[in-house]
């Protein structure tokens, strides 16, 4: 048995297709086919069902999981080695939704490439659920989750940013909905902290996913006790500040996507912090890895730059009031 066709068999049961996989692989059907044969025979067991389509057996789940625990250990190993050899090159696999890669990297791979030019990134944009499974199953060596208490023994997970939510309504919005002299009022009783049925006349967009942000933004509402009007409805977190800006809906969202966004809302958006029975909502960023991942010089200096990078955004209030009389 060779590293090669456990790799091979494992790419397999990511598909479960032939086709996708050989393409991906970019080797042809055959040969893929022909591997998978030869595994079977020099295990002795059928590793998959083909009919009516591709299935693991149940000896096939076991083979799985020592492939999977073979691929960790022989990277492991690499970068062992590599460490004691000072080379310093390797590929870091990170994880994290699109969102919150698309804050973060920018600002900290420069600094990270000045000190280790020869270390790549293969980047993985996903849920928290699929990014921790991933980790379990040693295919990332990091990455940006939401975790809640208590964590899974085999992770180590760093709280990293309490990432605040706030209600956003441009002024023109809440002018032409409440009128000036009301949106004043609820301007000034809303500036040290939102609740949402003080704005339930007000259209909103709403996250279509099916996630822990969009589950706190909807406590929000039932708490208040009424259906928001939905102006969109969508997966695309990224359209929320667009939306916002050009005064046609209300949205809700957390504070590293206002941080991305400062300059696309022009000083017409009114920030203010969200309240859940009377304090705050935060949503919990933790960095997480294995507990047996071997730490390299240049995934520890990746983490402490990142560590950095939300050690300052943790310190950022995001509250912005517009001045009527500008």
């Amino acid at each position: 048995m060779d590293f090669d066709t456990l790799r091979t068999f494992r790419e397999l049961t990511k598909d479960l297709n032939m086709t996708k996989t050989a393409a991906r692989l970019f080797i042809s059907q055959q040969t893929l086919s022909n591997q998978i044969i030869r595994l079977e025979k020099e295990l002795g067991v059928k590793l998959f069902d083909r009919k009516p389509k591709l299935k693991l057996t149940y000896a096939g789940e076991k083979v799985l999981d020592f492939a999977k625990q073979v691929s960790f250990d022989e990277r492991k190993l690499n970068e062992l080695l590599q460490d004691v050899e000072g080379d310093n090159v390797g590929t870091i696999s990170f994880g994290a939704s699109a969102l919150r890669s698309s804050g973060c990297l920018p600002e900290v791979l420069p600094v990270f490439s000045e000190k280790f030019p020869r270390v790549n990134f293969d980047l993985t944009t996903d849920t928290t659920n699929n990014l921790r499974r991933m980790l379990e199953e040693g295919d990332l060596d990091l990455a940006i989750c939401v975790m809640e208490e208590p964590i899974p023994k085999n992770l180590v997970a760093q709280h990293i940013l309490a990432d605040q939510l706030y209600l956003c309504v441009s002024e023109k919005l809440l002018n032409r909905v409440y009128g000036k002299k009301e949106a004043e009022i609820l301007k000034e009783k809303s500036k040290l902290g939102a609740h949402v049925g003080d704005f339930r006349k007000l259209p909103f967009f709403m996250m279509k996913n099916q996630n822990k942000l969009a589950f706190a933004i909807s406590k929000c509402f039932t708490e208040a006790g009424f259906v928001p009007d939905v102006y969109l409805a969508s997966m695309l977190t990224r359209i929320t500040v667009p939306i916002c800006s050009a005064a046609l809906a209300a949205t809700i969202i957390t504070k590293m996507n206002i941080q991305m966004n400062l300059e696309k809302m022009q000083g017409d958006v009114n920030v203010f912090p969200l309240l859940y029975k009377n304090k705050p909502v935060y949503h919990n960023l933790y960095l997480v890895h294995r507990k047996d991942k071997h730490m390299t010089a240049y995934l520890a200096y990746f983490m402490e730059i990142l560590e950095d990078y939300f050690f300052r955004l943790n310190k950022m209030d995001m509250t912005s009031v517009v001045n009527s009389g500008r």
